[in-house]
């Protein structure tokens, strides 16, 4: 029995292959930061604010909390502030190097985390200003051949000294520096600055302290330290311990270091792991009791020449065993074939060996085997039971209760099938919105180049002129902020009302001709321009937004706004010269938010928009001015389409597994159908013997064979429909912009499931109702 077994063993071993990796998946998603010695001990300080009726939530804290926090809680052991440049300009060896993730930090960051030193004293490596730790990575990548302790590159015009070499973090970190960095080697303030946010906290708590019983704490702090003042201005702050293990699934803050994982990626992905195992093991044994029926002459002839039950007992449960091994070993080798190209599309790095997964592995192989006795026991009980007689006679059809089984198996499976083809469908449904969606602003064509040093940030006009000779450059204009990349959030108040009356609004920077490159539409008054000289020290615009709540629609022009907050001692108003229209700055899973932007000449972005033609050409002339006018700056650039895309990664690699994972599954249930539609034919051949002699046609037949299994896919839409429909709808409430999840989602997802049901047991019904009825009725 070949095809049967190909079949069997190829379903079972596609199934645990799959559910494997998804496992693997879940695990290294829910390993993150685990390999630190004291993970459990360790927090990172987050920081809520509620002003103006605002809440935020962000990773940031004070530049002094973290002193202060050691010095008054004899709890925290170490604590330090960790700063990070994600991309920076190094000058090594009068080469101007581009590089990233370099960090700053205290003494006390080496005793919080657990990285392994290489090179160098521990106890000192960040002790004293302009210190840096350097990965091995970047140790052999600039300073081969040489030791690398005591060398020396330059940021700018600061001076960095090696003084110690670690290894990189694994990939389960929730950072990866590149770069570690004395934090002394910035200005250190005198006095604390309470209502600056700017750094991040981590801190180590002592053995038996928990973050709920420090939190708890932390209210006295902020009332000791500035709370009266915050609320002289209406401010609320609390601070709130987030665990270290819990950053990477749980943590969804503003500030965070690198992308995080999704919790509920992870259930979704266990769901479907558990769901795919099932139809898998589902499948085997349906394949297994339909081929089994058509072994009972054989286990007739076998004990009428003297076989024994416990021997036939015996050998059924060891054929089927043995088929469940070959798939177990089988899926350990698909494992290893298709965990590279899952990496890619999770944007993970898992790896798979025998020995650091022994338990998944053992686990696997009793399920095979429980799988495999599971499917062994209806030949060796309930066949071998049968005495030889009644089983040459042909009279061993399976009772009710044992079809209603297989039946509610087949219904489990195509539930299932159907639920994930509603899934993908309403996920690609989102996803084609997101990327569709009118944001506001034109982001085709429209590239960002990092101004990284002040050098090219002062000759910015210069790059300006030398870019506007060429007619492919629509328009030119740069910002400090820019959609995609996160605002700052200041608080303004208007002219005539107390701060309390403020609101709290993203704030960025701009260059001139900010919106005419980015066609953003001004509704009133007017944009910023060269040719008013006092744009840059007394104005502002604000989005249509910010105007309906400050009371003004599109009366805004010509009001004063002024910062509001315990920060800002100025007290120095700006005018309203324009409203904006409303766009969307981040990602649309959240709303339009108020916002405020102020001009400014000296700016960190370039932003060039482009004709749609010879882009190549047309970048190739931006880099050759740029380093006409900044020979000792690198060139880099990113699409802004690119930017806003990155905000969907997730979602877009979810799509995408979910998919892949979808059809696999689709075809694990319909081996399992076609287990079905077999053991249908067989129990039937005699009465569709009968029906061709009576002058039944091939169509009949067909319809008598398909009919039931219409009625069970039917069945499995009634079951699948409302909770995929409660999941789906779960999911997108992650979106403050989303799809409506239509009927017609779940009509094709019902339909597709029926055709590729009806295609499955066509194959077997069209080759019975051809089959010669003499063939059929004769039984020698």
């Amino acid at each position: 029995h070949k095809s049967y077994s190909t079949i069997t063993i190829a379903g079972l071993a596609v199934g645990m292959a799959c559910c494997m990796v998804l496992i693997l998946f879940v695990r290294h998603e829910l390993s993150y930061d685990r390999h630190h010695q004291y993970a459990e001990q360790i927090y990172r300080m987050h920081t809520r604010s509620v002003i103006f009726g605002r809440e935020l939530l962000w990773a940031y804290t004070q530049q002094a909390f973290p002193r202060v926090l050691k010095e008054e809680y004899p709890e925290v052991l170490y604590a330090s502030p960790l700063y990070r440049s994600s991309n920076v300009e190094l000058r090594i060896d009068e080469e101007i190097v581009k590089e990233r993730d370099f960090y700053w930090a205290n003494q006390d960051i080496l005793d919080i985390f657990t990285f392994d030193i290489l090179r160098g004293n521990k106890a000192e490596l960040l002790q004293h200003p302009n210190s840096v730790i350097i990965t091995e990575e970047v140790a052999q990548k600039y300073f081969r051949g040489v030791d690398p302790i005591d060398q020396t590159f330059y940021m700018d015009t600061t001076a960095y000294h090696v003084t110690g070499v670690m290894r990189a973090q694994p990939a389960t970190s929730h950072f990866h520096p590149r770069f570690i960095a004395s934090f002394n080697t910035f200005p250190q303030d005198p006095e604390p600055e309470w209502f600056g946010f700017n750094t991040r906290t981590y801190f180590r708590l002592r053995e038996g302290v928990s973050g709920e019983a420090f939190a708890a704490k932390m209210p006295d702090f902020i009332e000791r330290h500035f709370g009266a003042r915050a609320r002289e201005f209406g401010y609320q702050y609390e601070y709130i311990p987030q665990p270290l293990l819990g950053i990477h699934l749980h943590s969804n803050v503003r500030g965070e270091l690198e992308p995080n994982g999704n919790i509920v990626h992870v259930y979704i992905m266990t769901i479907i792991a558990a769901l795919i195992l099932f139809i898998a093991c589902i499948n085997f044994m349906n394949l297994a009791t339909a081929r089994a029926s058509r072994r009972a002459r054989e286990i007739g002839i076998r004990k009428v020449l003297g076989a024994y039950r416990q021997r036939l007992v015996l050998q059924f449960l060891g054929e089927s065993l043995l088929i469940a091994g070959m798939a177990f070993l089988l899926a350990l080798g698909l494992v290893e074939l298709i965990l590279p190209y899952f990496n890619q599309l999770a944007g993970r790095m898992i790896a798979f060996d025998l020995i650091n997964n022994f338990p998944l592995v053992l686990a696997f192989l009793a399920v095979a085997l429980s799988v495999g006795i599971g499917a062994g026991l209806y030949p060796a009980f309930y066949l071998t039971r049968f005495t030889p007689v009644d089983v040459l006679k042909g009279e061993t059809n399976p009772r009710g209760s044992a079809a209603f089984i297989r039946k509610s198996l087949v219904v489990s499976q195509f539930s299932v099938s159907i639920g994930l083809i509603v899934g993908a469908f309403v996920i690609l449904q989102q996803l084609n919105y997101l990327r569709s969606k009118d944001l506001g602003f034109a982001k085709d064509n429209v590239i960002i180049v990092p101004l990284k040093t002040n050098k090219a940030r002062d000759r910015f006009e210069v790059l300006e002129n030398a870019l506007r000779s060429n007619p492919k450059i629509v328009s030119i204009s740069g910002a400090n902020e820019y959609p995609g990349r996160e605002f700052r959030t200041w608080n303004h108040w208007v002219e005539g009302f107390s701060d309390e009356a403020g609101i709290s609004m993203d704030a960025g920077s701009v260059h001139f001709g900010f919106f005419e490159t980015l066609q953003i539409p001004v509704i009133a008054g007017r944009a910023f321009s060269k040719k008013v000289a006092s744009d840059l020290q007394n104005t502002v615009m604000i989005n249509a937004t910010a105007a309906r709540m400050l009371g003004f629609e599109h009366s805004a022009v010509g009001r004063k706004l002024f910062r509001a907050g315990p920060s800002d001692t100025s007290r120095s108003g700006r005018q309203i010269i324009g409203v904006f229209q409303d766009f969307n700055a981040w990602s649309l899973r959240q709303g339009i938010k108020p916002m405020i932007l102020y001009p400014r000449a000296r700016v960190s972005n370039l932003i060039v928009r482009m004709k749609a033609t010879d882009t190549e050409e047309t970048l190739k002339f931006v880099e050759e001015k740029f380093r006409e006018v900044n020979p000792a700056a690198t060139f880099e650039f990113r699409f802004l389409d690119e930017i806003l895309a990155a905000n969907y990664r997730s979602e877009k690699n979810l799509s995408m597994i979910i998919n892949i994972f979808t059809i696999l599954a689709i075809l694990i249930a319909c081996m399992g159908l076609l287990g079905l539609i077999s053991f249908t034919v067989e129990q039937k051949t005699k009465e569709i013997g009968i029906r061709k002699v009576l002058g039944a046609s091939v169509a009949s037949v067909m319809f008598l064979l398909s009919k039931d299994f219409v009625k069970l896919v039917l069945l499995a839409n009634l079951l699948a429909w409302p909770v995929a429909w409660w999941a789906m709808d779960k999911w997108l409430q992650n979106f403050a912009y989303r799809v409506s999840i239509e009927w017609w989602v779940f009509a094709l997802a019902g339909g597709l499931a029926l055709l590729i049901a009806l295609v499955t047991v066509s194959t077997q019904a069209v080759r019975a109702a051809l089959e010669n009825p003499v063939e059929n009725l004769r039984y020698e």
